[in-house]
């Protein structure tokens, strides 16, 4: 979700060397930026000390600079003079705050605002192309859905599940409505407690815990699933699809995790790109597998054949238990060897095992003889 070209945050606290109050303004201008052809980005910033009553100039680098970041704040922004600034610090509380102000927002290419204001006077929403109205009807017919179909477009949707846990009076505030905290969870059933231990190098104390289960609407096999995987209580990706399988597969099953050990990109939309990263997408994609396997005749579907798992689990380099199979000769084969990436047969015939390619869990079929065994 695009807000706006610039913003300006208005910021109060205390100074850690000297305990006195201070009050600052800091701009981050695309159009300032473009409109004086910088390359670097730039940005002005001011600072205020209390003493005694009053609030004096506090000078960090020269008082040249002081005067020239303020110039350019009172042209840039909004706000004419330092008065139009102390108005804004006034609507802080207390001696700690930040207000931040977005202005001159995005418009599309007809100069309408990529925002919504008008359909709910108590959201914010994405309007145009990004604004799917199938899934918008579709939240209105399955409301245990309704955040899955609706986070992409919706600000206060998105805004309930952003946090894994509330701190204590801690509120959002979305347009003079307080937003209602989500814990996806309350939209499950068939629940299940997992867990998660790296076993890469430096991470062997990490763990990560969650819970995954049927969405309560996946009676209706509507395509719904992935994970919403948080890092340090924050939501980095929404609904993650892992499992991308053909037909029906998959279809209901959402998760909730809490993994510490994964670096968030610097936009906190994503995660870095590491071998940790695609180990965890590998063993979610496991256990969403697994569990549908066991569960899903509960929402409907054909109940799966009650075979061995020979899936070999992400972090295991030997699966847990082999499985055999019959040959006409009466031979017997065992997809597993004691040589990791590879299958062994009883007369001495060699297979290569299932591996995880391009982060994905596929099936490789082994023939012995002429019976398939699939792992």
């Amino acid at each position: 979700m695009r807000l706006g070209a610039d913003v300006i945050v208005f910021s109060r606290g205390r100074d850690r060397a000297t305990s006195m109050l201070t009050q600052s303004v800091g701009m981050l201008l695309y159009t300032f930026l473009r409109g004086t052809g910088k390359e670097d980005i730039v940005v002005p910033m001011i600072d205020f000390v209390k003493r005694g009553g009053t609030w004096e100039m506090l000078v960090r680098s020269t008082a040249d600079d002081w005067k020239r970041n303020s110039e350019t704040i009172a042209q840039w922004s909004p706000y004419e003079n330092e008065q139009d600034l102390f108005q804004q610090f006034e609507l802080l509380k207390g001696d700690h705050g930040t207000r931040i102000v977005i202005y001159n927002l995005w418009e599309d290419e007809e100069g309408a605002p990529e925002l919504d204001f008008d359909t709910d006077p108590h959201d914010i929403q994405i309007r145009g192309v990004s604004r799917d109205e199938k899934k918008i009807e579709m939240a209105k017919e399955y409301p245990n859905s309704r955040h899955f179909l609706t986070y992409q477009h919706s600000l206060r949707s998105y805004a309930s599940i952003l946090y894994l846990r509330l701190a204590p009076g801690f509120r959002i505030i979305l347009r003079g409505k307080e937003v209602e905290h989500h814990n996806l969870v309350n939209d499950m059933m068939l629940s299940e407690e997992i867990t998660y231990r790296p076993q890469s190098v430096g991470y062997e104390t990490s763990v990560a815990e969650g819970t995954i289960g049927f969405v309560k609407d996946a009676k209706h096999h509507i395509d719904i699933q992935g994970f919403n995987v948080y890092h340090k209580n924050r939501l980095i990706k929404p609904f993650w699809r892992v499992w991308n399988a053909a037909g029906r597969d998959g279809r209901g099953v959402i998760g909730v995790l809490e993994a510490k050990f994964v670096e968030p990109a610097h936009d906190k939309q994503g995660f870095e790109r590491t071998i940790v990263l695609a180990r965890l997408e590998a063993r979610l994609q496991f256990m969403q597998k697994k569990y549908w396997s066991s569960n899903c005749h509960f929402i409907g579907y054909a109940k799966r054949r009650n075979v061995k798992n020979t899936t070999v689990s992400p972090d295991q380099e030997e699966p847990k238990e082999p499985n055999t199979c019959s040959a006409p000769t009466s031979k017997s084969c065992s997809p597993f060897s004691s040589n990791v990436g590879h299958t062994t047969c009883h007369d001495g015939r060699s297979k290569p095992k299932s591996s995880i390619v391009e982060h994905e869990m596929r099936p490789v079929p082994v023939q012995c003889r002429k019976h398939p065994v699939f792992m």
